[in-house]
């Protein structure tokens, strides 16, 4: 298929940028070489990669995009912690900013190019995963305000070093073991929202009305309620039990518009039950500490002693409310739903403007170009009009001389 015009006269400005971005990349990939501790490099690959992936998306180079945006996912985890750099992880930034300067590199010189798309990507992903589900980080809970400030949940629940608090205690643990014994399969969905889609917004409550019609949401990081709010949460986890297997569960929700990846794992409730009791012991403790150090300091702090116990067993009672089933009642589920079909409305109008807006474009372009070429052959005939007139007239005066 034939680029248009336009697009070529872009793809020039693109590739002039794009080699003083290769050459950012390589000079800080060397930082990182040296320095594993080098954040200000790690933060200029990521803006760096970050741009290439826009502008190749904008000029119409699918390969480059689609590679570098997942290798930005990859930079997005290692810049954030999540992933650790050593020598392995240098390995794999090396490799990657090499595929990246070969697809640049193919593009200019017009050529295909020398490697496997789709496999190398399927590359940086399996290390990813691999690292996700085996480190060694401390367990994390939620935190509303980290969230809201960083947009990002730790999303790996498959590993008891990597478990975050899911808002599930012991005895909805119990609920969700029966579920299982009666045949239902409990996941653990790991959302990643597209930061860059204008309805990013409403993307955790669009995939949670998905996930209703197929079972129940047992529970959400973060909560329902904050979903439904202004703020944006980049990822987010489902626990869901359905009789849905993985697949069917992947297809259903896959929205490429709106989400950058999806994983679905199979929830581990014993490593969860070993967290909640590990958890549990730290408060009891915590607990007993307290109350040993009010006893000794005097007689007279024994009420002081029983407000610390009261205040433990208020907490646990919250606690146990805030841990409820997430049962949501049919008038907000049809109000989910009519609000989702408004915005599936809405997209589809701005994409008739967009599309209608591009025929204009093109039919523009052909005009001009229709213009250029009338106003091209009316000036070569004007000019051979005016050189026969001129013929004329010197043979006017040849003749009367």
């Amino acid at each position: 298929m034939a680029i248009d015009e336009y697009i070529l006269s872009l793809r020039k400005d693109f590739f002039e940028e794009a080699f003083e971005m290769l050459e950012m990349l390589e000079s800080n990939i060397l930082n990182i070489t040296n320095n594993h501790d080098d954040d200000d490099a790690i933060q200029e690959i990521f803006r760096a990669v970050h741009t290439l992936k826009g502008s190749a998306g904008a000029v119409e180079l699918t390969e480059v995009a689609s590679y570098t945006h997942r290798f930005e996912d990859l930079l997005d985890l290692i810049r954030m912690g999540k992933i650790t750099i050593d020598d392995d992880t240098i390995d794999v930034l090396l490799h990657g900013i090499d595929n990246i300067k070969e697809l640049v590199m193919s593009a200019y010189e017009e050529r295909d190019t020398t490697i496997d798309t789709s496999k190398e990507i399927a590359t940086l992903e399996r290390f990813r995963d691999d690292r996700l589900s085996g480190g060694g980080s401390s367990p994390k809970t939620y935190d509303s305000s980290e969230v809201q400030s960083s947009g990002e949940v730790d999303t790996n629940v498959d590993n008891v070093n990597e478990i975050v608090d899911l808002n599930i205690d012991n005895e909805l643990l119990d609920s969700i073991s029966e579920m299982k014994d009666s045949g239902l399969h409990i996941y653990s969905l790991h959302i990643s929202f597209d930061t860059e889609n204008p309805m990013r917004t409403v993307g955790g409550v669009q995939v949670f009305v998905n996930l209703k019609q197929i079972g129940d949401v047992i529970s959400t990081v973060p909560p329902l309620a904050d979903l439904e709010g202004e703020e944006f949460y980049q990822n987010v986890i489902y626990v869901l039990s359905t009789d849905k297997n993985k697949d069917e569960v992947k297809a259903y929700i896959e929205a490429e518009d709106i989400t950058e990846s999806i994983t679905v794992i199979d929830f581990n409730i014993d490593k969860y039950s070993n967290y909640l009791s590990e958890k549990n012991e730290d408060h009891t403790l915590n607990a007993t500490t307290v109350a040993e150090t009010a006893t000794t300091s005097s007689t007279s702090n024994s009420k002081e002693v029983k407000e610390v116990k009261n205040q433990g067993a208020n907490t646990e009672v919250k606690k146990d409310k805030h841990t409820t089933f997430l049962r949501v009642e049919s008038d907000r589920i049809d109000a989910m739903l009519n609000q989702v079909g408004e915005l599936v409305i809405n997209k589809s109008t701005y994409q008739q403007h967009e599309e209608d807006f591009l025929s204009y474009l093109t039919n523009t372009s052909l005009a001009t170009n229709e213009l250029k070429k009338y106003f091209r052959t009316t000036m070569v005939r004007l000019a051979k009009m005016l050189e026969n007139t001129m013929e004329k007239q010197d043979l006017k005066v040849l003749r009367n001389e």
